[in-house]
């Protein structure tokens, strides 16, 4: 099973944008987990473990090991998010 996260920072503006892009499509909550990096030490060792340089980041794990990641937000719009939930909702 695909576990799918979006790394975030609080005041990342480019974060924010990625934020309001998903929260528009219905029951992105049932699929991805949105993961806060600012202060959250062990959030922050999550990141580090997937190999995130940057915040926004989308990334997708099988089996623990990572299968995809999208840095920045330009990708990460409100079609991308709903083909996304689409996809992987059950």
């Amino acid at each position: 099973m695909t576990k799918i996260y979006l790394i975030v920072k609080d005041g990342c503006m480019p974060c924010a944008r990625a934020k309001a892009e998903l929260a528009k499509v219905d029951g992105w909550e049932k699929v991805v987990n949105l993961i806060d990096v600012t202060e959250d030490q062990e959030m922050i060792a999550f990141a580090k473990k997937c190999g995130v340089r940057m915040t926004p980041t989308l990334v997708a794990l099988t089996d623990d090991e990572v299968v995809a990641m999208i840095e920045g937000p330009r990708e990460l719009t409100e079609d991308f998010w709903r083909a996304t939930v689409e996809k992987h909702a059950k």
